[in-house]
């Protein structure tokens, strides 16, 4: 595997590649109502999350109960709705202090985040697709990201929370990482806090291989039990 440091990618280059990977997963459809994506030939591909799923690595859910989880989840769509607004320049500031005044911290905290300027988005929560391994999903960004002291900007996959730091996200952003043609990505988590702060974590690059290769497993499992009629969750 080579390193981020030694394995430049040019800006304009790797914005290409970002973009293109984008158009590319137009091809395949995808449904809100279920929150599913459907190849022209019918083929439905499993999510991301529902590869995770799959794989038991959200089972902690169990212990949540409903009424938590649905908060979560509402303030997590309402926080990534508010984040893409930023990025597009179309925010409200105004109306969103007025109307939903519980939710100004997250702006506020990814409005500070974007100003240390380490990260630059090329696209804002892409569908994404990979065709070799048979499944699709949607990442909040993808860019590059410029590391402390390191002397180039590497692509990067970028995943927004608003809860906490799951266990899972670094096989997360691999899923989506294995839909770009790079041969590595950084994959970053920004935790939003409303108060209108913010954490950063960055997977370590010496787990590129390892996370990949579990990735991998991962889906191909999947496809085994769906190939076998077995039980995918």
């Amino acid at each position: 595997m080579r390193t981020p440091e030694r394995a430049p990618n040019h800006d304009r280059e790797a914005a290409r590649i970002i973009r293109r990977a984008a158009r590319t997963a137009k091809r395949i459809s995808y449904a809100d109502a279920d929150h599913s994506y459907t190849a022209k030939d019918g083929r439905r591909l499993p999510s991301v999350t529902q590869l995770l799923g799959a794989a038991g690595y959200d089972s902690w859910l169990r212990y949540v109960d409903a009424d938590t989880l649905e908060v979560a989840s509402r303030r997590g769509s309402f926080a990534h709705e508010i984040t893409a607004l930023i990025d597009e320049r179309k925010l409200d500031s105004a109306k969103l202090l007025n109307d939903f005044p519980e939710y100004a911290g997250y702006a506020l905290a990814w409005s500070r985040f974007r100003k240390l300027g380490s990260f630059e988005h090329f696209v804002v929560e892409p569908q994404v697709w990979n065709p070799a391994l048979g499944y699709a999903g949607r990442t909040d960004r993808a860019g590059l990201w410029q590391r402390p002291r390191a002397r180039f900007r590497t692509p990067a996959v970028l995943d927004i929370k608003t809860g906490q730091f799951p266990k899972s996200v670094w096989l997360q952003t691999m899923g989506y990482a294995q839909t770009y043609d790079f041969p590595y990505m950084e994959r970053i988590c920004v935790l939003l806090k409303p108060d209108g702060t913010f954490l950063v974590d960055v997977a370590p690059p010496k787990h590129w291989t390892e996370d990949a290769a579990q990735w991998r497993r991962i889906v191909e499992s999947y496809n085994y039990n769906s190939t076998r009629g077995l039980t995918n969750r």
